[in-house]
Formats: structure tokens, sequence, C-alpha cells
């Protein structure tokens, strides 16, 4: 669960390990914004950052391992 409040953070579902560590996601990459946000986790790792200017770039990101 992740919870914020709206309009100051957001939570960006990345695809891969590159697009992590650049910070970066793709255009259709899911967004979620409402502040408190439920997501099922898939199978393997699973990569989070936040979309708002330079948040993840100070480290705003997280990996979720799910075995």
């Amino acid at each position: 669960m992740f919870t914020y409040k709206p309009g100051t953070h957001n939570v960006v579902v990345v695809v891969n390990d590159i697009q992590f560590e650049l910070c970066g996601h793709a255009l259709d990459s899911k967004i979620y914004s409402s502040g408190n946000e439920k997501i099922t986790l898939a199978k393997g790792w699973n990569h989070f950052i936040c979309g708002f200017p330079n948040h993840c770039e100070s480290g705003m990101k997280l990996m979720i391992l799910v075995p």
C-alpha cells in the first residue's frame, strides 16, 4: 500500500531495471495518483518510482521481490 498526499507524489509502475535505475518510464506506464494505492504485486521483481520531478532521483523509488 502506498499512502501519500495527492498532488505531492504519485506511484509509477516501471517494467525493468533500466527504467528503475534511470528514473524513467514508458509513456504507457501505469501511474497511480489517488494517494491511497493498493497495488497487487506480480511474482518476481516489482519496480515503483515517484514520477514527480527530481523525486525518484532523490531516492523515492522501491523494488519489491515476490518469491
